[in-house]
């Protein structure tokens, strides 16, 4: 399930699977087509979740990890 994400110290995300937004930090844009960065989470592992990050516009990701907030600093490091 894929959702925008404001970032914030914890993602929080519903029983549903849905993110919660109010967060204080945001992913930068997609350093290839500046398009808005996802943060996607994959629920496929019964064990554990992954997460990844995803342009809407040119579909590009990357950063695949069981840790929310090292997919989001690889992303905005890359988008300098």
């Amino acid at each position: 399930m894929e959702q925008e994400v404001a970032m914030s110290e914890k993602l929080r995300f519903n029983k549903d699977g849905q993110l919660d937004t109010r967060g204080k930090r945001q992913l930068k844009p997609c350093p290839f087509c500046g398009g808005k960065a996802t943060l996607c989470k994959n629920m496929q592992n019964k064990r554990r979740d992954s997460y990844y990050v995803q342009c809407d516009k040119c579909l590009t990701s990357m950063a695949v990890s069981y840790y929310e907030k090292t997919v989001i600093k690889a992303w905005n490091k890359r988008s300098k």
